[in-house]
């Protein structure tokens, strides 16, 4: 595992590279003494000091040294931290050692004329190197050459049946069969000497002209009831209205084709539920023409966006004695607006890893959202915005660091959108990681 950390510093401070480069947890202790081990280092440009951190340094104070040149005196030591002096090198890059005191001169040294004789340095649990970087870090490197391919994977799940194609051209006509026997010839029929009484004139019971037509198996002859009443709509459409709002009036006209006086009832399939109110004339003299008006009642805030939620019929009545006449209209309204959410509503992460979400727009308009994140730093999200579309989702990713100590850390993201709403923003996306 390589790690690289920078350090910034402003108004004359100084900027550090550090590449650690220790590949397995199982390295921090080997030998009879635990493995030393340096987690991070921060330049202090100001004080001219190198604040080094990690762990089993031990109590006592041992070596640093930077490209060989040991730095001293060491202001501060302990088993986690260490202060040194910060020599004013150019910039470049220069190797860092920290020596743990083990009783043995450090490397490089011989007889310290002490009394210890010289030896071959500490043990390899003793000390810690690093490639540090003093000043601008350099240019992007090559990319390196493409790696073996991988195992390959178990077969994933069968797929979803697909659509039902398109209907095939039609085959070729077949020979045409043989011509069946005659049957035998039936008695006359019956009504054959009613035949000419069809579309003779006559008047129904409600008084107006008609024609003779035969109904029934009985093919019985009646003097059917002519149309009483003229509609100048079959239906009305109020297309999409946005959730909280309501959509404008539509009227349409009844003309009396009778030469009676009609009377007239308007009624909703919906009763008082119908998202609709009605008014109109309850009678109607013959040859005169009324107008229906039908306003519709405003959408809730919060509504179903199906197609034609917001619909209803009217039923248009017409009667004069015992004759009557039933006209449907049908009324068509459908809400506007986006419902949003998100899949799934937390995210939890262990070690530095990336993880999907959705935001999901079950309305029936795009949705221009954004995304804000609040609580640590230590997570992240793609984008800050985006537009899920109308019925459907976008899938964003989230990104935890995964640092190496404190935790639990925990955010939350916040979903916001100027888009007309059929529904309140759902609860924050949660996301803890350790």
């Amino acid at each position: 595992m390589v790690r690289h950390l920078l350090f910034g510093c402003v108004a004359g401070s100084l900027s550090l590279s550090v590449m650690l480069t220790p590949t397995h947890a199982q390295e921090l202790r080997r030998g009879s003494r635990p493995q030393l081990y340096v987690t991070a280092a921060n330049p202090d440009g100001v004080n001219l000091e190198l604040v080094i951190f990690g762990v089993n340094f031990g109590a006592t104070p041992g070596h640093v040294t930077l490209a060989g040149l040991e730095l001293e005196p060491i202001m501060g030591w302990s088993d986690t931290q260490i202060i040194a002096p910060l020599p004013a090198f150019p910039p470049g890059s220069y190797l860092l050692t920290v020596v743990r005191d083990s009783g043995m001169p450090p490397l490089g040294r011989g007889d310290d004329n002490d009394g210890r004789a010289r030896s071959n340095g500490p043990s390899v649990t003793d000390f810690n190197v690093f490639h540090v970087t003093l000043g601008a870090v350099g240019s992007k490197g090559d990319k390196g050459d493409k790696g073996d391919q991988g195992d390959q994977g178990e077969p994933g799940n069968p797929g979803v049946q697909g659509q039902k194609g398109d209907k095939g051209d039609q085959g070729i006509q077949g020979i045409q069969g043989s011509q069946g026997i005659q049957g035998v010839q039936g008695p006359p029929g019956l009504l054959t000497s009613f035949d000419a009484l069809a579309g003779l004139p006559c008047t129904s019971a409600s008084g107006q002209a008609s024609a003779v037509r035969f109904e029934g198996a009985q093919k019985s002859p009646i003097c059917p009831e002519p149309a009483l009443l003229m509609l100048s709509a079959t239906g009305l459409d109020f297309g999409l209205v946005n959730c909280g709002a309501q959509a404008g009036a539509q009227t349409f006209t009844v003309t009396n084709t009778s030469s009676h006086t009609l009377t007239l009832a308007l009624t909703l399939a919906g009763g008082t539920g119908s998202p609709y109110m009605v008014s109109g004339p309850a009678s109607l003299d013959a040859g005169a023409i009324g107008t229906v008006m039908v306003t519709p009642k405003p959408i809730p805030a919060t509504a179903s966006t199906a197609p034609n939620g917001f619909g209803d019929s009217l039923s248009v009545n017409a009667t004069v004695g015992p004759v009557n006449d039933t006209h449907v209209v049908a009324l068509r309204e459908t809400a506007s607006g986006a419902i949003l959410s998100f899949n799934p509503t937390a995210l939890s992460f262990t070690g530095l890893s990336t993880k999907p979400f959705t935001v999901q727009n079950s309305g029936n308009i795009p949705a221009i959202f954004s995304l804000t994140l609040n609580g640590s730093t230590e997570f992240s999200i793609q984008v800050a915005s985006g537009t899920a579309p109308g019925g459907g989702s976008v899938t964003l990713n989230g990104s935890f660091a995964g640092p190496l100590f404190g935790g639990p850390f925990s955010a939350n993201v916040q979903l916001g959108t100027t888009t007309s709403r059929c529904a309140p923003l759902p609860a924050n996306l949660t996301m803890s990681g350790s």
